[in-house]
């Protein structure tokens, strides 16, 4: 193998690299919004960067509550009462943990949570503290999501296409009419005159039903009804 041949080889491995992290660099906000879109209202960013649709629940013996946790009560070695901190400032979920605050970092033993009941009906209700034992975590999918997006997708769909009915309707100088389906509105085009070269009134174009051109000319009498001599 010559020199070549080497410097070849590898310029093909720097290039396939160089794809390869841009791949995935464009892969990773895919992942995240994927990763977002099942989690629960609320739960997206309240315990900082989570790819899995972990869900948080209250225990109460053999009955689990979904709940949202706010933040927790620190006890320090430093400090002489117990401290209140966000759930963003903890480094993981265990018992002693690291504590990031903006002017300190420590280490401390969560002593309780801060939740709220995570559910349709308690959508306001009053946060709470439970103790770090009754706090546990599984997984849990929120495929709902989908279906809730699909239903207001249907209703800009329809939003849409009204709008763009009533701009054809203006743009084409016709006039709105109520179609089908109901509630929808569609555009007539006017056929305009056409003008005889002798006489005092216009006559009228021939109807043609086959394009859906409405006829709004003018009919003499006269015109109509063959004269005879």
């Amino acid at each position: 193998m010559n020199r070549h041949q080497i410097f070849s080889g590898i310029e093909r491995i720097a290039i396939h690299g160089l794809l390869l992290a841009g791949a995935l660099g464009m892969l990773t906000p895919l992942a995240w919004m994927i990763s977002t879109s099942l989690k629960a209202s609320g739960q997206s960013l309240s315990r900082g960067i989570e790819w899995l649709p972990w869900q948080d629940i209250e225990i109460e013996g053999a009955r689990t509550t979904p709940v949202i946790v706010l933040g927790a009560r620190i006890r320090s070695a430093g400090a002489a009462a117990p401290i209140e901190v966000g759930i963003a400032s903890l480094s993981d979920r265990s018992r002693h943990t690291q504590i990031a605050l903006p002017d300190a970092r420590f280490e401390g033993e969560v002593l309780e949570y801060r939740v709220r009941t995570l559910s349709e009906e308690d959508k306001t209700a009053e946060a709470y503290w439970i103790p770090y034992e009754k706090l546990g975590r599984h997984f849990r999918p929120h495929w709902t999501n989908y279906s809730e997006a699909l239903t207001k997708m249907r209703f800009f769909a329809l939003l849409i296409s009204v709008a763009s009915s009533i701009g054809r309707a203006f743009t084409s100088g016709g006039e709105m009419s109520v179609g089908s389906p109901p509630g929808i509105l569609t555009a007539t085009r006017v056929r305009p005159c056409s003008v005889a070269t002798t006489g005092n009134l216009p006559r009228s174009s021939s109807p043609s039903a086959a394009n859906g051109m409405a006829n709004t000319c003018p009919v003499s009498p006269s015109s109509s009804t063959p004269s005879r001599r």
